[in-house]
């Protein structure tokens, strides 16, 4: 109800700390395991009113995921690099509890979109509210707030345009972001023949 966005403020209230910290589900599995479930378990977590806590699940669940899928070697199981995997299986519990994960079970599964999709919504904080408006509201972990540090997504389709947007963190509570809104000159977006709509840039 909380991920389709009926539920009321009481058994949003109820839940709050399950969503910041999930419990194991399903008779034992970690809570980050299996895709349909982070999808769902990241977007109550925003529509609950828990950007930073959205942020962070996302976040672990990318970076496990990039980390075994970016290899250039076979993982531990066997995965063979570049090839999305079925599931997160638990590798260990590292500092303060946390729990490590690697790619497992079957190859080619599909769930290669899933990390393209929480970064875009959650990190970016992109949000098609409609579809002529559409919303930036980045939020990232606090491991990624290092002073400095530029995060940047290009040509990402919106309709007939490409945003091209860049946030770099100015310290621990603020960042710059700027976003390029391009149209293409002819009907195929290729690396220069595009053209600047719009250029938006705020802190």
């Amino acid at each position: 109800p909380v991920f389709c966005g009926v539920a009321d403020e009481k058994h949003i209230e109820q839940l709050r700390t399950f969503l910041a910290q999930p419990p194991m589900h399903s008779s034992g599995w970690a809570p980050l395991s299996w895709p349909p479930v982070v999808m769902t378990l990241v977007g109550s977590a925003s529509n609950a009113k828990m950007p930073l806590d959205a942020a962070e699940l996302a976040y672990r669940y990318i970076d496990a995921s990039y980390r075994s899928t970016d290899s250039r070697e076979l993982d531990e199981q066997g995965g063979l690099p570049g090839v999305t995997r079925e599931y997160r299986q638990t590798k260990s519990v590292g500092k303060w509890g946390a729990i490590e994960y690697v790619n497992a079970g079957i190859e080619g599964y599909g769930w290669g979109a899933l990390s393209v999709h929480l970064l875009l919504r959650y990190l970016v904080g992109l949000n098609a509210e409609d579809a002529n408006t559409i919303t930036i509201a980045p939020a990232l972990p606090q491991s990624l707030r290092r002073v400095g540090a530029s995060y940047r997504v290009e040509h990402v389709p919106w309709g007939k345009y490409l945003l091209n947007i860049e946030c770099r963190v100015k310290d621990a509570k603020s960042y710059h972001m700027q976003v390029h809104c391009l149209q293409a000159v002819t009907n195929e977006y290729i690396e220069g023949e595009t053209t600047l709509v719009e250029k938006h840039m705020w802190d």
